[in-house]
């Protein structure tokens, strides 16, 4: 929402003071909480610990509670009227099998956005992940999930496996040297990460994608949208903890400028 997109948050929270605390903070930055579902057990809101090193490195701890309960059948069309665009994160295929059998039932396109992370392609998800790919808009995988997805190719050489074996747009993050960007239209493309000081890199693959998603709205290229990503991954990792240092449409526009015109010459296509 702070990047000029219009937002809605679909997850499962406690019914203790962490969720309510978690919806408070959302409506402030404007994000529709209508679709919030309260724990059906009981159970805490989820909790997350960590643990961040001199330089920004980080360990994370999580605990699922109540975000566990959240299952493919929650998304429904009712939650889904007036949404066009669909981000599942650190969730399972079945989440994206969900969403783009919803799509073809009701007969209206749903933007579908994944980032399975390692979990969401562990064991027999990982096949099932490959066979949805082409149905997906966006996909979001680092270097290692990207490896176990394509074995047979580095990143680089996306380009050249079969358009209809991969998703209309992927994104593989490379962490601090940066992204590739892959579009079926536009090939790959390399996006090198900005040098920042960094403190916590907590939030910045989030970011990343949120960069990404809202950049694609606004129909950037991917020359365009590959520093806008990474400028945006790179301002939240400036600040500790993953909400305080996202920025700002303006911030991002600003800090671009201070990087002599990288928003349009980052990009090298890779042939």
């Amino acid at each position: 929402s702070r990047l000029g997109v219009a937002a809605a948050y679909l997850g499962c929270v406690g019914s203790d003071s962490e969720g309510e605390h978690h919806r408070e903070i959302l409506m402030a930055e404007g994000v529709d909480t209508d679709r919030v579902i309260t724990s059906r057990t009981g159970a805490r809101t989820s909790t997350v610990m960590g643990f961040v090193e001199p330089g920004g490195a980080r360990q994370l701890y999580f605990h699922g509670g109540a975000s566990d309960e959240l299952t493919p059948e929650d998304l429904t069309g009712a939650r889904l009227d007036g949404i066009d665009c669909v981000h599942l994160c650190t969730l399972g295929p079945e989440f994206a099998e969900r969403l783009i059998d919803l799509g073809r039932s009701a007969g209206r396109k749903i933007v579908v956005s994944f980032d399975p992370g390692c979990l969401g392609i562990a064991g027999e998800r990982l096949h099932r992940v490959r066979a949805l790919a082409p149905d997906v808009d966006m996909l979001f995988v680092n270097a290692l999930e990207f490896s176990a997805l394509y074995p047979d190719v580095a990143p680089a050489e996306v380009h050249t496996l079969p358009p209809l074996e991969l998703p209309a747009r992927m994104a593989i993050k490379l962490g601090e040297r940066g992204a590739y960007l892959y579009s079926r239209e536009q090939g790959v493309t390399y996006h090198p990460a900005f040098a920042v000081d960094a403190v916590d890199s907590t939030g910045a693959g989030d970011a990343f994608a949120a960069g990404c998603l809202a950049g694609t709205s606004r129909g950037y290229a991917l020359a365009r949208l590959g520093p806008f990503a990474n400028a945006v991954a790179a301002l939240v990792t400036r600040q500790y903890g993953c909400r305080p240092g996202l920025p700002t449409m303006a911030q991002v526009d600003s800090f671009l400028e201070t990087q002599g015109g990288r928003a349009t010459s980052a990009a090298s296509l890779v042939e």
